[in-house]
């Protein structure tokens, strides 16, 4: 104990040493005793439980809190995705492209059909299957299959990120006459 009782100088808490603790830190490894008489020799063991404990309970409280958000899982809104989706893109050519998307979300995995029309005349249907990341959401589209094509349309890979407010959509892709899409949900 520090203060005008004791026979050590007055001194903030944490910084009282005996000297017996002093001369153990000098101490080679091999003769050294365990950590716990180390703090047994510098705070009677009332004061290591009342003191060392509840900074360690804090501490760890501390560290489960801040790993809190990246351990928690984010989840889509309800619907995520699934819906109708209309928008404009333009590609390497300058060709102007209107397009609907009908859109499924299962869980991560996406699924549907893509209607292009472009302003020089070429058109498709082409179905999509895919995934999003609902932490990030991000999203890629690959192109399965074309049921109906007329000019120069071709199976593409979009890649993107759905806006914050889950209404929004924006992309590029860059197979064939790679460009740039946006877009928003009905």
């Amino acid at each position: 104990m520090t203060g005008p009782n004791s026979s050590q100088p007055d001194r903030p808490a944490g910084q009282a040493i005996s000297r017996a603790a002093l001369a153990e830190i000098d101490t080679p490894a091999a003769t050294r005793n365990t950590r716990d008489d180390l703090v047994a020799d510098v705070l009677p063991s009332t004061e290591v439980l009342t003191v060392v404990r509840p900074i360690s309970a804090f501490a760890g409280c501390l560290l489960l809190l801040a790993g809190a958000p990246t351990l928690a899982k984010v989840g889509c809104p309800k619907g995520g995705v699934s819906g109708t989706w209309n928008g404009t893109a333009t590609d390497g050519r300058g060709v102007a492209w209107g397009w609907t998307m009908v859109v499924k979300q299962r869980g991560t995995r996406l699924s549907g059909r893509l209607e292009w029309r472009g302003s020089d005349g070429s058109n498709s249907t082409e179905r999509v299957a895919g995934s999003i990341d609902c932490a990030t959401r991000g999203y890629v589209l690959r192109g399965r299959r074309l049921t109906r094509k007329r000019g120069h349309a071709s199976k593409a890979t979009y890649r993107g990120e759905i806006g914050e407010d889950w209404r929004r959509i924006s992309g590029a892709w860059s197979e064939g006459n790679a460009g740039t899409l946006t877009g928003s949900k009905q």
